[in-house]
């Protein structure tokens, strides 16, 4: 971030632009959940890839602090998206027996990137451009991506169970999701 001030401007922005993914992510978890619940977790799962490719588009060809931030909030409500689906996914598809794998592989997944990501971030800014953080991920994330498409075959677009009074219950979940987002923001 201090790279993209110092190429964007817009210091009076920079906790904005920082904070913004973990913001919209809360709210977006809460809407997966509430989707992944209605309807199973392909939706959520193809638009929560949708929007975070998107948001990280946009904040690497940002021209401005401003539209960086815009940029992260979408990449962060996409990853909100993904995170419910994928649970829903291992709970369909993976015998009880071997889903502690599965979360521990979750696990690392947010541990790891979060020990060598900034290392290899640094490195990137340095010899290249910051907006190459940004740029690259949607590739990887939609190269990735598509080994799901087997498994999103295996789980119908009723995959989760519905439950009665569930509009009601998907209503207050985001508006406790909406709530915490604003607040966080």
């Amino acid at each position: 971030m201090p790279a993209v001030t110092a190429d964007l401007g817009g210091l009076h922005l920079y906790a904005v632009a920082s904070g913004a993914p973990l913001a919209a992510q809360l709210v977006a978890t809460a809407v997966g959940g509430a989707w992944s619940d209605a309807r199973g977790p392909r939706g959520s799962l193809v638009a929560g890839i949708a929007a975070f490719c998107a948001g990280l588009v946009v904040a690497g060809l940002a021209p401005s602090m401003e539209v960086l931030a815009v940029g992260r909030a979408i990449q962060g409500f996409g990853g909100g998206l993904l995170l419910v689906p994928l649970y829903v996914l291992v709970g369909a598809l993976v015998p009880q027996a071997r889903q502690p794998r599965f979360f521990a592989a979750f696990a690392a997944a947010w541990v790891v990137p979060g020990l060598v990501g900034p290392g290899i971030a640094g490195l990137v800014v340095e010899h290249a451009s910051w907006r190459w953080i940004f740029l690259a991920v949607p590739t990887l994330t939609v190269a990735v991506s598509l080994a799901l498409v087997p498994l999103l075959r295996r789980v119908g677009r009723d995959g989760a169970p519905r439950t009665s009074g569930g509009r009601r219950r998907t209503r207050r979940l985001l508006l406790a999701a909406l709530g915490a987002g604003l607040a966080a923001g």
